[in-house]
C-alpha cells in the first residue's frame, strides 16, 4: 500500500489560507460547476459530465480554472487535470480505445481564428496518457474534432493552409491568394498509419461558402487564410462513410468512405442542398452533428428515414458574416428519403424538425462552440459553447438540469456526459489543522479522481506507528471531506474505503496549528 506524508502548500508561517477552493489540495485551482437547475434528478442521467474549460486564444501563463474536468451528473467535483496536463486542452470526452473506457482529448495551440495547432492524447481512467496521436504527418491538427470509429482506429479533422487562385469566387480580389484546406483524415491510432483521407478542396468549390464578406480581411496572407469552410465534427458509420459538419457552408455532408465523394449536401449553402428543409429545420453555424438511433429517442426504425442532432449556433458574432437567427438551439433532424416524402424530383427527400432544444437563459446567445448529445437513456446533453452553461434536457425539450461553469468567465468547447470509474495512481490528500482556542482539530480530506471510495476511516496519534480510531465511516459525497474532533493529533492517517469494505489507498499528514 502506497503512503505519503503530505505537507500543506497552503499554510504559511502556521496560518491556514482561506483562499485554497480545496485546503486539502491547495495546489489545485479547478473548476465548479454552479447548478442552476436540477428539479428532477430521477429523470437525469447517471454519467458523469465531462467539460475542458479554457480562453481560446488566450493562454495567459498563471490562467486558472482550465483544463479537463470530470463532475458527477449532479454537478459535484470529482477529478479536475488542472497543473497535470498543459494549458491548452479542448474537446475533452469520454471514449473507448482497445475495449476499454477512456478519455481522449486535444493538445496544442489555439488561436483567434478559432482555428487549433496540436495532436490529440488518449488517457485511461488512472489518468495515464495510453497514446499520441497525429505526429507523423508534416503538419499539424485541429481541436474541433478526434472521434474514435473503432477498437482502435480514429478520425480528426485538420486546417492546411495553401496557396489558392480565387478567381472564380465571388468578391474575391488579386490580394485574396490563401485558403483553408479542410482534411478528414482516419489512421491506426496504435501505429499513426494514414487509412483514409479526404481533401475538402476536391471535392468541395470555396465559391459555397456562405461567407465570402470575410474576404475583405481574410485569405491575404498564410497567417490568416479563407476560412471557406470550417470542419468541426466528423462521424463514421457503419457502412463506412462519414458525416462532417462545415460552419462556413451552413451545411452537413456525406462522404463515401472509400472513394471521398459526396453523397450528398444537407443545409444552405451557396452551392444548394440534396434535400428539401423545412423552414424550422433550417441551421446555420452549425456545430457537432451526430446520427440518433431513432428508439433511444421513441422512433421506430425505417429503412428510408435517418436521424441526425447538430448544435445550431445560428449565428458567428465573426465581422462581415450575416445570421440566420439570434438564438441558439440544439436540435433532432428527421431525413425522409421514402416515397412521397417531397414533391421535388430533384431532392433526395424533405428534412423535418423532430425537436428543438434550447439554453436556460432566454438571453443566452452561443456564437461558437457547442455540442448536442443523445445519451442512453434518451435524454439531450448540451454544451452550450462559447455561453458557459451546460445543460440536460429530456425528449420533448423540456429542462431538467443546467449549470454554469464558474461564473460565466470560463468556455468549454463541448460538453459530454459518459461512464467513469476513476483510479487515479497517487494517494488521497488530508491536511489536519489543530486550533488552540477551542482545542479541535479539523480534516480536511479529498481524491482526486478516486470514483470507489465510499467512506473514510480517520486515526491521529501522537507518531506515525501509534495512532489510534478517531472516526470511521465518514461519508464520502463531495470532493472534499470535513471532519472536526476534539483534542490534539501530531500525526493523522485516513483510509480510504470501498462500497464492500476493503480499504483501497491511505494517506498521511502531519498537524498544523493554527490561532
Amino acid at each position: 500500500m502506497r503512503n505519503s506524508i503530505l505537507y500543506a502548500l497552503a499554510f504559511a508561517s502556521g496560518v491556514l489560507c482561506d483562499d485554497a477552493t480545496f485546503l486539502s489540495r491547495p495546489d489545485l485551482q479547478p473548476s465548479l460547476l454552479n447548478v442552476t437547475k436540477n428539479d428532477d434528478s430521477d429523470k437525469l442521467s447517471d454519467d458523469y459530465i465531462f467539460i475542458a474549460p479554457w480562453v481560446p486564444g488566450e493562454i495567459p501563463q498563471a490562467q486558472t480554472h482550465i483544463g479537463p474536468h470530470i463532475f458527477t451528473s449532479d454537478g459535484e467535483l470529482v477529478w479536475t487535470g488542472y497543473g497535470y496536463l498543459a494549458n491548452s486542452i479542448a474537446n475533452f470526452m469520454p471514449t473507448k480505445y482497445n475495449g476499454e473506457d477512456a478519455m481522449s482529448f486535444y493538445e496544442g495551440n489555439v488561436g483567434d481564428t478559432g482555428v487549433g495547432f496540436g495532436s490529440y492524447r488518449l488517457m485511461d481512467q488512472s489518468f495515464d496518457i495510453k497514446a499520441k496521436v497525429g505526429l507523423k504527418q508534416p503538419f499539424l491538427h485541429d481541436f474541433h474534432e478526434f472521434q474514435m470509429t473503432g477498437q482502435h482506429t480514429a478520425a480528426f479533422s485538420t486546417y492546411h493552409a495553401v496557396p489558392y487562385n480565387f478567381s472564380d469566387v465571388d468578391g474575391a480580389t488579386d490580394d485574396n491568394k490563401w485558403v483553408f484546406e479542410n482534411i478528414v483524415t482516419e489512421i491506426d491510432v496504435n501505429t499513426d498509419e494514414v487509412l483514409f483521407q479526404w481533401n475538402s478542396l476536391d471535392h468541395i468549390h470555396v465559391n459555397d461558402s456562405k461567407v465570402k464578406d470575410t474576404l475583405q480581411s481574410d485569405g491575404k496572407d498564410s497567417n490568416r487564410p479563407f476560412d471557406y469552410m470550417h470542419l468541426n465534427s466528423i462521424e463514421k458509420d457503419e457502412s463506412g462513410n462519414f458525416l462532417i459538419s462545415c460552419r462556413h457552408l451552413w451545411s452537413v455532408y456525406y462522404i463515401d468512405g472509400k472513394s471521398g465523394e459526396v453523397i450528398w449536401t444537407l443545409g444552405m449553402s451557396d452551392g444548394g442542398s440534396d434535400w428539401e428543409l423545412e423552414d424550422v429545420a433550417e441551421f446555420g453555424y452549425q456545430h457537432h452533428a451526430r446520427w440518433v438511433d431513432p428508439e433511444v429517442i421513441g422512433k421506430d426504425k425505417e429503412d428510408d428515414v435517418k436521424y441526425i442532432s447538430i448544435f445550431d449556433n445560428g449565428k458567428s458574432g465573426a465581422a462581415n458574416t450575416t445570421p440566420l437567427r439570434e438564438n441558439p438551439r440544439g436540435i433532432i433532424l428527421k431525413l425522409d428519403s421514402s416515397d412521397g416524402a417531397t414533391s421535388d424530383k430533384d431532392k433526395i427527400g424533405k428534412v423535418t424538425l423532430v425537436q428543438d432544444f434550447y439554453p436556460p437563459e432566454e438571453s443566452d446567445r452561443s456564437p461558437s462552440q457547442g455540442s448536442v448529445q443523445v445519451l442512453s437513456n434518451g435524454n439531450v446533453f448540451i454544451g452550450w459553447g462559447s455561453t458557459p452553461k451546460v445543460s440536460e434536457h429530456t425528449v420533448d425539450g423540456t429542462l431538467i438540469f443546467a449549470a454554469t461553469i464558474n461564473d460565466g468567465d470560463h468556455e468549454s468547447y463541448r460538453a459530454f456526459k459518459g461512464p467513469f470509474s476513476g483510479k487515479p495512481k497517487d494517494v488521497p490528500a488530508l491536511v489536519s489543522v489543530y486550533n488552540e482556542e477551542d482545542d479541535k482539530t479539523k480534516f480536511y480530506i479529498s481524491w482526486n479522481g478516486a470514483t470507489d471510495v465510499k467512506s473514510w476511516n480517520l486515526y491521529g496519534g501522537d507518531a506515525e506507528d501509534d495512532m489510534n480510531e478517531i472516526k470511521s465511516g465518514i461519508s464520502n459525497d463531495k470532493f472534499e471531506t470535513t471532519y472536526e474532533a476534539d483534542g490534539y493529533y501530531a500525526y493523522t492517517k485516513v483510509e480510504a474505503v470501498s462500497s464492500n469494505g476493503s480499504t483501497i489507498d491511505e494517506g498521511h499528514a502531519q498537524t498544523y496549528f493554527q490561532k
